[in-house]
């Protein structure tokens, strides 16, 4: 299948670094993105380093140290004095990256090979908006009120992802797992036809 996300922590890492992670739009510039140098704002990237500046060393009582993303730390934790690693780091300064260089480049779409995205994986909710849709097997997206604008990027946010199609009327819920994701295009729009004629029949979001 083809993606335009991370989908586990080693695509995280080189997608970081090489790549975009959505879908571009031809005609749009690319848009990189640079994290604060203290690192992205997921809730989950760094709670209890975060407690520790606050609390001090307290904060390694009360944390899920084992839930931190420890392999994106571009430092040691301060939770564990007696680790130490000869660059610094407790994983690839893929924080680091994100600050220095860039986030990812909207033009650039990597794959992944494997079976797919689970959309009722509880974390698979960060790539909603990720995951490469091939506009050749598409409809234009329509607004709430139904009417077309002639772009695939109609919220002109610079990407073509699902966020373009999650008020028009014809998309609905179809996996009924909570929200809008690549699957329920999938679902709604196959016509057992390769409308892009590239050799694939209804290669919405992989195939």
């Amino acid at each position: 299948m083809t993606f335009r996300a991370p989908v586990v922590a080693v695509i995280a890492a080189l997608a970081a670094v090489t790549t975009a992670l959505v879908a571009p739009v031809s005609s749009a510039e690319p848009r990189p993105h640079h994290y604060a140098s203290g690192g992205p704002n997921d809730p989950d990237y760094a709670p209890v380093e975060r407690a520790y500046d606050a609390q001090g060393p307290s904060a390694c009582q009360q944390g899920n140290l084992n839930q931190e993303l420890h392999y994106f730390y571009s430092f040691e934790s301060k939770c564990t004095p007696n680790a130490h690693d000869p660059g610094g780091a407790a994983g690839m300064s893929i924080d680091k990256a994100w600050h220095t260089y860039t986030t990812g480049d909207p033009k650039i779409v990597m794959a992944y090979v494997e079976a797919g995205i689970n959309w009722f994986y509880p974390g698979a909710r960060d790539l909603q908006d990720q995951v490469y849709i091939n506009t050749g097997e598409l409809p234009l997206p329509k607004d709430a009120k139904g009417r077309t604008h002639g772009r695939y990027d109609l919220n002109r946010d610079g990407v073509v992802n699902i966020q373009d199609y999650i008020h028009d009327p014809r998309v609905h819920d179809a996996n009924k797992n909570g929200y809008l994701d690549p699957e329920d295009l999938i679902a709604r729009f196959s016509n057992h036809k390769d409308d892009d004629h590239n050799g694939f029949v209804d290669d919405i979001s992989g195939w």
